[in-house]
This record gives C-alpha cells, structure tokens and sequence, in this order.
C-alpha cells in the first residue's frame, strides 16, 4: 500500500491477523489512531533508506541528520528516530513532510511550476550544483526522468 492520503478517520489503517504487508509513501493525517495492527504480526511500515517510510501527524520527531542510520550530517526529510506502531512494527524512517505526490513547492497542487523545479534540476545527485533534494521525488539520491515521471503523472492533482 503506497501514495495514500489517510486522513480523519477512526484508524488511519487497521490490520488483523495480517502480516507481511508493505505500507509506505503514505500520509497518515489527523486519524486518532494512526495505525493499528496485532503485536504478533509484522508489517513493514517505510521502503527503506533513502526512499522513507510513511508521514505521521503524530510523529514529533526531528530531522538534524541523514544517512541509514541518521548519523550523518544534513537533514534529509527522514526523522531521526524511528515512529512505533507497536512492539514488532515501526516505521524506521517516517517522512517529515506529507508524501508529496509530485507537490515540489508545497502549494497543494501539482502544475507547471513542480515539473520545472524537477527539470532545472535534471541529472543531478547530492553535491551535484544543480542538485535539489525535493525535485528527488523517489528518495534515491538522483533525479532522473523516474523523478519528472512521477511528476508528471500527477500534474493536475490538488490537495487539501
């Protein structure tokens, strides 16, 4: 399950007698439990470093560092600490912003202005003088015709 807004419901999402599943990309907003899932089945809650997890209204964690291990130094929109679900799930690298879905500059919507950020920044990798880490939509420390891809297949597409 990826690239879903959860947002004001009784639980964000609900899992019984279900393990193995793949939850990440998704943004679980506003829910009064964020997630529920019995302790004894394990669910993978984010896709690993550098792609990120999930993003969590109720996580009140920061963004000082990166790397896998959030011991490097530069933020990098991963919070530092894990976000716990319970005892046998966690989210090991909770997003700090909304999933973005394409959005580049915050403004809720996703036009022109988002594929050119992502175009300017065509090519480039950390370090890179064009490099701007929000037009690396995927998280993999590249942006490539995946990242305006993934852009584009949004364009048009508003948020609250």
């Amino acid at each position: 399950m990826n690239e879903n807004l959860i947002r004001q419901n009784g639980f964000g999402i609900r899992l019984f007698l279900s393990d193995a599943n793949h939850i990440y990309h998704n943004s679980f907003v506003d829910n009064p439990t964020q997630a529920l899932t019995d302790q004894s089945y394990i669910n993978l809650w984010d896709n690993f470093y550098p792609s990120g997890g999930n993003y969590w209204t109720d996580y009140d964690g920061a963004d000082l560092h990166s790397g896998p291990n959030q011991d490097e130094n530069d933020n990098d929109g991963i919070g530092d600490t894990l976000h716990t679900i319970n005892e046998n799930n966690q989210d090991n690298y909770p997003l700090m912003k909304p999933y973005r879905f394409g959005d580049l500059n915050d403004d809720k919507k996703v036009d022109i202005k988002d594929v050119a950020t992502a175009a300017l920044a065509f090519g480039s990798y950390p370090g890179h003088p064009k490099w701007n880490w929000v037009a690396d939509v995927n998280y993999d420390n590249k942006t490539d015709i995946k990242d305006i891809a993934l852009v584009a297949s949004n364009f048009g597409k508003t948020y609250l």
